[in-house]
């Protein structure tokens, strides 16, 4: 026992290089996985972040509890062992048939070519490649016709169609989860009858809201389980009809923010002609109006009773005026023209073959307005721009600028993007404007 001990020893002693070599491997082990394995019990514990997890009130199993009694839980358990399962059958032997498929070959030119086009992808962004087939191929030789009419399987179950082409097929397993979890909520906010989800941002839940709902037929097509289709179909034909269609109006192309908003009012502001910011402040120049208006009844004393609310007369007084001149934020949001585009874009571009002929065309011609309504904006300056705002609206109007082939919306985005790109590199990285986190 002592002879095999000091053998261990010398042994030791001699090849410590190798044991010291363990060291960095042992240590990142120990760090990056066994030491997260203390934060488990934040699944036991109602957490607190100012208590931290060890601080945190102790519950036992209730969150599993919650979890397991999800209406959705199951339906996602289900989807996730179905798309691993998709996954597993479609990974695994697909690389060693291909590896004993390429084997084969005899042609060494072809050979060569054919490891160089499959090999290309993994070191070239998936964007890239997508756009040169889109730029190459004619319509009738893309790609996703050319799989969908090659194999049967596809046409039967199109389902698996977007788990082949969308992007839940990129997404990791986080991503899909916050994905599902969304969906689940958004789910519930969902009203049948009006083909719209009511608002989970406001304290009243009655309300719908139209971003929202363009964001949930989004959603639904990247799930797209059976029925999410045909619901995000109804739900942006819903949308789309609260747009405004007013060329002459400071509203124009922007949508209701609700389906009960009032039709803002029309044919008494001439915008274009006003100074840079005045949106802004007409609201503010009115509510001094209105106080001055107040102020002046009480000094003549016989014009305003006892019975009298002055308040009530403010209100009123602006409600008149608000009747006549529509008051950016109270008649219409103009930045739900860049939310809702923006949603439009992502559909046309990953989602095309989703959509009927005639819902992409009302889809265009609504994205016409809406980005000539944005640049009118933009070019006016009556109601500036935050970052947010500023940079969805390149985004939109270059986009759209190619699909509808408008070179002036392209020079125009150039213009606004380098103009952008001067002032963030001016102040070292950043934005020169107050609340730039939105």
């Amino acid at each position: 026992m002592g002879g095999r001990y000091m053998k261990t020893s010398i042994y030791f002693r001699r090849n410590w290089q190798l044991y010291a070599l363990l060291l960095l491997p042992m240590i990142y082990f120990i760090i990056f996985k066994y030491g997260p394995m203390y934060g488990v019990q934040i699944a036991f514990k109602d957490f607190n972040f100012f208590q931290g997890i060890s601080g945190s009130e102790w519950i036992g199993l209730d969150a599993f509890r919650e979890v397991f009694q999800n209406q959705g839980f199951y339906t996602a358990l289900r989807n996730t062992l179905v798309l691993n399962m998709l996954d597993l059958l479609v990974s695994f032997p697909a690389p060693l048939i291909l590896a004993i498929l390429l084997f084969e070959l005899k042609k060494a030119w072809f050979k060569k070519l054919a490891q160089t086009l499959l090999y290309i992808p993994h070191f070239i962004s998936w964007v890239i490649i997508g756009g040169i087939v889109l730029q190459v191929l004619p319509e009738s030789l893309k790609a996703a016709s050319v799989i969908f009419s090659t194999l049967p399987i596809l046409l039967v179950y199109p389902w698996l169609q977007r788990y082949f082409i969308s992007g839940v097929m990129k997404m990791s397993k986080e991503q899909q989860y916050l994905v599902n979890q969304s969906m689940l909520m958004m789910d519930s906010f969902y009203d049948e009858e009006l083909n719209l989800i009511r608002s989970f941002e406001e304290e009243d839940t009655s309300q719908h809201s139209t971003r929202a709902s363009a964001h949930y037929a989004l959603g639904l097509l990247i799930r797209n389980e059976p029925g999410d289709v045909e619901r995000a179909i109804r739900v942006f034909h819903k949308v789309l009809g609260y747009q405004y269609d007013a060329p002459d109006e400071i509203y124009h192309g922007t949508f209701a923010t609700r389906p009960n908003d009032v039709h803002p009012p029309a044919g008494h502001y001439a915008w274009k002609s006003f100074a840079p910011g005045t949106a802004y402040f007409l609201e503010r120049t009115f509510e001094k109006v209105s106080a001055q208006f107040i102020h002046k009844l009480q000094e003549e004393g016989s014009l305003l009773t006892e019975a009298a609310d002055p308040k009530q007369l403010k209100q009123l007084f602006n409600s008149a005026v608000n009747q006549v001149l529509p008051a950016v934020w109270i008649s219409y949001d103009p930045n739900w023209r860049e939310f809702i585009a923006c949603v439009c874009v992502v559909v046309t571009a990953e989602f095309a073959e989703c959509i009927p002929e005639t819902l992409m065309k009302r889809m265009d011609h609504a994205m016409e307005l809406a980005v000539q309504g944005s640049i009118e904006r933009r070019l006016s300056d009556v109601i500036p721009m935050n970052t947010n705002i500023e940079l969805m609206h390149i985004f939109i109007t270059h986009y759209y600028g190619h699909r509808l082939n408008r070179t002036d919306w392209i020079a125009h985005s150039d213009e606004q993007a380098e103009g952008l790109m001067k002032e963030f590199e001016q102040y070292n990285g950043t934005f020169a404007e107050f609340n730039t986190t939105t």
